[in-house]
């Protein structure tokens, strides 16, 4: 008898995002679906993606978005920031993936904080939960104990922090797993290609380049990096030909343009890259702005890079292969894919022995350990690590002035460390040898989503935060922190005097369009639509009065194009809106309008997902907003035009 294969629901961020998950996720997919689909079902749960989103069609493996697909419903998420960002992670809708789906182990592949709901669904006991999640700062949260006690399968992305947890917390079980890592894409190029790699793009031959390879964000420490290079400059002031060259998204994060005139670092002395949001070429040159010209097409198109618009990684294979030496201060982190990608490259790397550091620093033999202070985060309270401008100096210092040969034979140490640690054929066998270890368990999933306490009586404390906190938990079944970004929200709304009894009023509001979506979703689409062989036809229109009515025009037309001897017509809006229709002889029945009926790919189908209808016509979308014009091929026209 052929052996089960074993179904993985893998919680992270979506493999197209040029984000650390994204391309962690896709080398493991990518090799494992390749070798083990004969072993393994993959099904990838897309976090901040919607349910069911075009552009899931280019992978190999199943693909389901974590948030709803109307409109309407993102914009009411959106009023809580909090519920967003826990519904962009898969909180709202995990349980409801899980139940269709029924996998044997779910990975979560996050931040501790993007997966530790996962220990508060009901499936948590029933279904092995492996969460390899990123911690990168001490002390350990608490959270993260909380869950690694909850679970056998708990492993972090560096050494330091299943040290601390097993050494210091009695939590012998949790292991450190490294990340994939394409070390196939990454790679150092010939030196006649790095030469010419230079003329092309403008560079001169001789620069000595020290590069950052980063989002923007608060941690990264750019600051440092700038001062450090002014000492350098300062220290070798016959020095002519240095550059330092970040790649990252200019628009967010800190002020670049202002630090280097705060630190005295010639603008013309900083390398970024540029995209074109229509050719998708890069560009290098001195930052000069977002959607600045790009002469060759003549249109304002060229932008740094994001997690929305990024360089392929042949692009960023070179863009490493433009640089000397890579430089990488941060406060913390937990595997830096960017010190990984230039190591890759056969680059000396400079970071600290803090945090994701310690795996570099102490396994890595062509790195350069700076110096740091250690320092309290407010709010977080989590140890940070501030590099040493004047260290950040020393390395550049002692990188320009080493010997060529010497240099190349440590450079090459680099990528020896990346392919050992990193590679994804190790890492992904690694993990597929634990997943293969893990039992099946009998469960008959047999829960449903948690109902919602609209009318729950809370009584309103004095104390605002909580007060927030029991209306969250009592109303909406949520336990927030007092770090919550939604209810610091609340906080400040109430501060800029808010009226609290309107804040109440949309916490109890947004139980009830819970509990209704949770009521509409247990009941299948499939059992309200005819099963008597002909092919269906459904005309979307929510709302209003007015515009069903004048729809009803158009009845006659499509009717005489999808006859009634071989296709159902179906129409779908509000059930206030049904009388309109009643007794309308061109339909066969009308079904109450759910949100879900904005996506075509729903109805009309996308990969193993059958569809329900064979032509969907959502006349209340336009094609701009959202994808409404495949219909299978099956759509009939009503004018032709003559050439």
């Amino acid at each position: 008898m052929p052996t089960q294969k074993k179904k993985i629901l893998i919680l992270t961020n979506y493999p197209g995002a040029y984000t650390g998950f994204g391309k962690q996720v896709k080398e493991f997919l990518t090799y494992s679906y390749r070798k083990y689909s004969d072993r393994f079902d993959f099904v990838l749960v897309a976090a901040g993606m919607t349910e069911y989103h075009p552009d899931f069609e280019r992978w190999p493996w199943k693909t389901i978005g974590v948030l709803p697909n109307s409109q309407e419903e993102i914009n009411n998420l959106q009023k809580d920031p909090n519920m967003m960002r826990m519904a962009s992670y898969g909180d709202m809708n995990i349980e409801k993936i899980v139940l269709s789906e029924k996998p044997d182990i779910i990975l979560a592949q996050e931040d501790e904080w993007g997966c530790n709901f996962l220990k508060n669904k009901k499936f948590f006991s029933h279904i092995p939960c492996v969460f390899h999640v990123t911690l990168d700062s001490l002390p350990i949260l608490k959270d993260a104990l909380d869950t690694a006690s909850k679970t056998p399968y708990y492993w972090t992305w560096s050494e330091f922090a299943a040290r601390e947890m097993r050494e210091r917390h009695n939590l012998p079980h949790v292991k450190c797993q490294y990340p994939c890592v394409n070390t196939s894409a990454f790679y150092r190029l010939p030196s006649d290609q790095r030469l010419d790699l230079r003329k092309r793009l403008n560079i001169p031959l001789n620069a000595f380049i020290t590069g950052f390879v980063s989002r923007n964000q608060l941690r990264k420490l750019f600051p440092r990096l700038i001062e450090g290079y002014s000492i350098f400059k300062k220290n070798n002031p016959n020095v002519k030909n240095t550059y330092l060259y970040f790649h990252t998204y200019f628009a967010e994060g800190w002020n670049i343009p202002q630090l280097l005139e705060q630190y005295g670092v010639d603008s013309k002395e900083l390398l970024c890259t540029y995209i074109c949001k229509e050719t998708r070429n890069y560009y290098v040159g001195n930052y000069a702005g977002e959607n600045i010209k790009n002469g060759t097409i003549n249109k304002d198109s060229l932008v740094t890079p994001s997690t929305q618009i990024g360089v392929t990684e042949s692009q960023l294979n070179e863009i490493y292969n433009l640089f000397d030496f890579y430089c990488h201060p941060a406060t913390s982190g937990a595997t830096e894919l960017g010190i990984c990608e230039a190591a890759a490259t056969e680059l000396i790397i400079a970071t600290s022995s803090y945090s994701f550091g310690e795996d570099v620093i102490k396994l890595n033999k062509a790195s350069i350990d700076l110096e740091y202070d250690l320092y309290t985060e407010i709010g977080t309270q989590f140890l940070k690590s501030n590099q040493r401008p004047a260290s950040i100096a020393a390395a550049i210092d002692k990188v320009y002035k080493m010997d060529i040969i010497e240099k190349r034979e440590i450079e090459a140490r680099s990528r020896i460390w990346v392919k050992t640690y990193y590679g994804v054929e190790s890492n992904s066998e690694k993990i597929i040898a634990e997943l293969d270890k893990i039992p099946l368990k009998n469960w008959d999933f047999n829960c449903q989503p948690e109902q919602k306490e609209p009318n729950a009586i809370v009584t309103r404390d004095s104390d605002d935060r909580i007060w927030l906190k029991t209306m969250y938990r009592s109303i909406l079944k949520m336990d927030v922190s007092d770090a919550d970004s939604g209810l610091n929200y609340w906080l400040d709304a109430i501060k800029n005097g808010m009226n609290k009894n309107d804040i109440e009023a949309f916490f109890r509001k947004t139980a009830i369009d819970e509990n209704t979506k949770l009521q509409q979703q247990s009941l299948s689409l499939e059992d309200l639509l005819d099963k008597d062989g002909r092919k269906r036809l459904l005309v979307v229109m929510p709302e209003s009065a007015g515009d069903v009515f004048i729809l009803t025009s158009m009845f006659e037309s499509l009717r005489a194009r999808y006859p009634k001897e071989t296709w159902a017509f179906y129409f779908a809006t509000k059930p206030e809106f049904f009388d309109i229709l009643r007794a309308n002889p061109y339909i066969d029945k009308v079904l109450p309008y759910n949100p879900i009926m904005d996506n075509l790919l729903h109805l009309e189908g996308i990969n193993d997902h059958k569809g329900f209808f064979d032509v969907a016509y959502l006349p209340h979308l336009g094609t701009q907003r959202i994808l409404d014009w495949m219909h299978n091929a099956e759509d009939k026209q009503g004018l032709e035009l003559i050439k």
